[in-house]
């Protein structure tokens, strides 16, 4: 497929089967063009699983060599595997997004270790773009890093934090989580690169 445009939905509890749930929240399966053709903006993805395979269940995937998509001002938090996963797919950017507490599958194996954005191999960093993005890995289940496997992607200006600090939105981990962020959270508020 090429020129889809995910706007403003939310996605939540997918995935709980343990005969047919081998998913994530929002998938884009060998996604084709640029990351200017396919877009996937405003949305939410929260408390998604793998409860099958143990494999997805990450809040959003470009998945199975895509070739260019664009995940621009979402959110995933809770999710069994990662927030943004990218799996033998090349030109994602990844630009204003916030994501806390995934990885939280203890039974994961591909990988183990789902963290927070996640790079499956060296192949999907050629022209991936990673910026302006919050990202907490809370070390549940064993999600241990923010950002995972980047190197070789452009990667610039993203707040990250590998040990669960969090200062600067309301109540993330609250029953009804806030990620509004706190007006003393100054070292985010208005420090986003319009590059």
């Amino acid at each position: 497929a090429k020129g889809g445009h995910i706007k403003q939905s939310i996605v939540a509890h997918t995935g709980h089967s343990t005969t047919s749930s081998w998913s994530s929240g929002f998938n884009l399966f060998g996604a084709q063009g640029t990351y200017q053709d396919n877009i996937v903006e405003q949305n939410v993805a929260f408390e998604n699983m793998d409860n099958q395979k143990h494999t997805d269940g990450s809040g959003f995937i470009v998945d199975d060599v895509g070739t260019g998509t664009t995940f621009v001002n979402n959110l995933g938090f809770r999710n069994g595997g990662s927030c943004i996963r990218l799996t033998n797919s090349t030109g994602t950017h990844i630009i204003n997004n916030s994501c806390y507490g995934n990885g939280l599958d203890p039974a994961a194996t591909g990988p183990s270790t789902p963290d927070e954005i996640f790079f499956s191999s060296s192949v999907t960093t050629q022209g991936a773009v990673v910026r302006n993005n919050i990202a907490v890995a809370t070390g549940q289940g064993g999600d241990t890093q923010a950002i995972f496997g980047g190197s070789g992607a452009t990667i610039s200006n993203n707040v990250t934090n590998n040990t669960d600090t969090i200062d600067f939105w309301v109540d993330p981990a609250g029953t009804n989580p806030d990620f509004h962020l706190r007006s003393s959270a100054t070292n985010i508020i208005g420090k986003g690169s319009t590059t």
